[in-house]
């Protein structure tokens, strides 16, 4: 269960993939986020390879590949996957949609890009606090402030205001 490792010789490794725990790494595979060994087989695979495994139900898949497709130009295309894994009760989708808003020139948009990581937060993962500041350095008050409440909003419909389940962040007695 404690895939969500980073090995030593790993080039990045997110730290929202490193689980410190079981308890934490079920929560991770609960939720649809890779490891990091998973994103690396990921980034291998074509573009094809990758839509089959979406399209067979890995909420992870769904994730990476929607964020390629928006990479590639197919914004809509990948918007709609990860839309999808977010409807499945995938939390790391929201860190797929903050990508293609902080990385696609056409919708380039950093308060929406904070927005999704700020309702990963709500919904439970702590540590989307502090991969919106490492993705986001430098917001002002009012950036900040307007994340807050897109955020809000995208809880209530996008997330249909369901009720968080905490990451584990540390390992239960």
């Amino acid at each position: 269960m404690l895939t969500y490792v980073c090995d030593a010789g790993a080039p990045a490794c997110p730290e929202a993939l490193v689980a410190r725990s079981p308890q934490e790494a079920a929560w991770l595979l609960d939720h649809g986020y890779p490891s990091s060994v998973l994103l690396a087989r990921y980034a291998q695979l074509s573009r094809t390879e990758l839509n089959a495994m979406a399209d067979a139900g890995s909420l992870a898949a769904m994730v990476v590949y929607g964020v390629r497709a928006a990479a590639d130009g197919d914004t809509r295309e990948g918007i709609e996957y990860v839309v999808a894994a977010t409807q499945r009760g995938s939390i790391y989708g929201y860190y797929g949609l903050s990508a293609i808003f902080q990385n696609s020139p056409e919708l380039m948009n950093i308060v929406e890009a904070g927005a999704y990581l700020r309702v990963a937060y709500i919904l439970g993962d702590a540590k989307a606090a502090t991969e919106l500041q490492r993705r986001l350095p430098g917001l002002t008050p009012g950036e900040q402030a307007m994340i807050d409440e897109r955020a809000a909003s995208l809880y209530q419909t996008m997330a249909g205001a369901r009720a968080p389940a905490p990451r584990p962040l540390q390992e239960e007695p």
